[in-house]
Formats: structure tokens, sequence, C-alpha cells
């Protein structure tokens, strides 16, 4: 039987990371009447059936939880949607994809956990883009003190030279819980995202004007990051409930005029389309990424997404595990991949990050 420690998740020892945690504070003063409204409209273009209706994984496991948050937007409540968005901590908005739902462990002690393994996960960032020297664990001496530990705000400055723009950790929600800087509350996605969005720009050197697209976007926070490195055309395809998640995350961190959602005219920064929008389109783009859900859609779903994929883009980055009867490596050998890479991912354990091109 294993023991309670789980400290084989991390890149290195719990002695070598910073604990100190923080948490956001209410957040007042918010204009969101129009852009609440905007993405309750675009709720309604977007769904097809019930919220809990079994399509995927997604659907059928996390819906119910949902089931709330989709009638207050199809019902057109425009307070209780304000509600929701606002404080997600109230609710299963997030549940999946994002640490900030109700019923959140608030313990102190799993909130210093946490801290730490986002500093741990930020120590692995630095090393991915190589502005730090990689920690070797046979260097380490047991019979001496661990060496000093990093500030967390000189490893932001040394991020800041490297991507040419000043790093920053945007709340724009009460109770959001992670690793203290100051520049904002940094969660792991945050930390994850700031990896995908350098990831993805390393593809696009010399392509003027590049288009990416992601498939499944979580909160958006890869889009966020990739406009701070100058991409000007993201596109996002995911779930409605999600879509509206994300609507409401971009549009108060990157601005409600720099994002486009479904039924609207227009070709903002950020395009944010309901998976039949991608299907049943012709549209090409520089680089498809996706992140921990391809699998999750299952096979049927996830070979559509996949041969369209080996049409519409000449490379897709892939970042997901292998647990269930449907992989990413066994999609790609049905379509025209003419070659792929494949290496364990930087920011997480048991994840594989593979490009393929077409």
């Amino acid at each position: 039987m294993y023991s309670q420690n789980r400290g084989w998740m991390s890149f290195r020892p719990q002695e070598h990371l910073i604990e100190e945690s923080a948490t956001s504070g209410d957040v007042s003063h918010i204009n969101d009447g129009e852009l609440v409204d905007r993405i309750i409209s675009a709720y309604h273009q977007a769904v097809i059936g019930r919220v809990g209706d079994p399509e995927n994984f997604w659907l059928s496991l996390y819906g119910p939880l949902k089931e709330p948050i989709h009638d207050a937007l199809i019902s057109r409540n425009h307070e209780e949607t304000t509600r929701l968005l606002r404080d997600p901590r109230s609710n299963f908005l997030f549940y999946g994809f994002e640490a900030l739902f109700q019923g959140l462990n608030e313990n102190p002690a799993w909130l210093s956990l946490q801290a730490s393994s986002h500093y741990d996960g930020l120590l692995r960032l630095c090393e991915a883009v190589g502005v730090i020297a990689m920690e070797d664990p046979e260097a380490y001496r047991f019979d001496q003190d661990p060496p000093p530990k990093k500030p967390i705000e000189s490893l932001l400055l040394l991020l800041d030279h490297a991507f040419g723009f000043r790093v920053t950790f945007p709340n724009p929600y009460p109770h959001e819980s992670g690793l203290a800087t100051t520049r904002g509350v940094a969660s792991q996605r945050a930390i994850h995202s700031l990896y995908l969005a350098w990831r993805s720009t390393t593809f696009l050197t010399g392509i003027a004007n590049p288009r990416i697209l992601e498939i499944g976007a979580g909160l958006g926070r890869t889009a966020f990051y990739s406009s701070q490195f100058g991409i000007r055309d993201y596109s996002i395809i995911d779930i409605p409930m999600t879509l509206a998640a994300q609507a409401y995350f971009l549009g108060r961190t990157l601005g409600d005029n720099r994002i486009t959602l479904c039924g609207e005219a227009g070709d903002a920064l950020v395009k944010l389309m309901p998976p039949k929008y991608f299907l049943d389109s012709d549209e090409k783009y520089d680089l498809v990424v996706n992140v921990d859900s391809l699998p999750e859609i299952g096979e049927e779903f996830g070979m559509r997404y996949i041969k369209e994929i080996a049409h519409r883009s000449p490379r897709f980055l892939s970042i997901n595990h292998e647990l269930l009867p449907f992989i990413v490596k066994d999609g790609m050998q049905q379509v025209s991949c003419r070659s792929s890479t494949r290496h364990p991912y930087w920011m997480r354990r048991g994840y594989l990050e593979e490009v393929f091109t077409f």
C-alpha cells in the first residue's frame, strides 16, 4: 500500500521548496453587465441539448454538478449568472479544469503544500526555458543543509527577460489560492499556461500573423499569455459551459473588446467557439494545441478532431496522459502524420508532450 506522501509528483525534495501561500481578496467595482449579457447570448447560440447529455467525459461526469449554472444561463437570469461568474468559489463552474470551486480545501497546511507545488512548477518552468540550471538529484548531499531557496521575484525577473514582457498573474476572482507573489497569486494552471504559451511560440518563428487553435482551453489562461507573446489570432474550441467561463475570464483580463463570442460578428484577438463551428468549417491554422483533454472525450469525437487537425494545420502540439483506452498516439497512426516527437512533459509527471507534423 502506498504511503500518504505524494512526493513522487514533485520534481525536487520538499526541503527545496517555498511554501508561502496567498489568497486573492474580494473584487469590487466591476463593470461587467455588458459582458455578462454577451455570455448569456453566446451560450444560447452554442448550447445543444442539456448540459448533462453523455456526449463525452466532460459532460457526463461533470455536467450534473453544473446544472444550476446551465439553468441560470438558459433562463437568461442576468443577476444569478453574474453572481456565478463573479464568484466561482460558490459553485462548480470551474470544476474539472481549475482549482477554484465549491467545497475546496482551505486548510492552511494544505494551502501551504499546494503553494510549494506551484513553486516547484515555477522552478521547472525556469529550467525548461533555460533561465536557471537544471537541478540534479545525483548531487544531493543528505549530510548537509539543503541549498538556499531561489527567491520567487528573482525567478520572475529572469522569465521577464526571457519572454520580453512582465509576467503577471491576474486574479479577477475572490478566493483564488496559490503561490504568493508581488504580481498576483500564482496557481498551477497559470504557470502551466505560461509554459504552453512560450512553447507554442517556438514553433511560429518567421510566420507572419500566426494563427493558433486550442482545443479544450481550461479557463483560457494560455490565450491570455499568448497575447503577451504577441499572438494576435487565437481561437478556442470548447463545450458551451466552459466557453462561458473563458469568456468571463478573458473579458475581465484582456478586455471584453478583445474577444469574439459564439454568434457575434467580428474578428477579435481571441475567438471562442463550440465544437461544431470548428468541425463544420475549413479554417486553417499554423498550430493546433491540446492539453489534458483529447483522450477524455473518447475515440469517436477524438478521431473527428484529429482528422480535421491533420487537414487544417501543419503541426499539432499535444500534452496528454495515457491513462484511458483512447490515446493521442494511436489516433495519429490513423491519419497522414509525417513525423512526430515524444518526450515527458516538463511541467507534470505522467504526461507526454508530443509534436506531430503533417
